[in-house]
């Protein structure tokens, strides 16, 4: 709930403010790193691959 000085929570911070769903505020949240940056996204942000695929 706090980002200061953590930029991956500052961009979640904002693109979750500003969709058009609700995210729901939960501990439902998945880090990972790409480089040497971190990303953060909630469950119901990412699409998975239909079954089979």
């Amino acid at each position: 709930m706090n980002s200061n000085g953590n930029p991956a929570a500052m961009m979640y911070a904002i693109r979750t403010g500003s969709q058009d769903f609700k995210v729901l505020i939960d501990n439902e949240v998945v880090y990972g790193k790409i480089g040497a940056l971190g990303h953060l996204f909630h469950v119901s942000e990412l699409e998975l691959p239909a079954k089979g695929a």
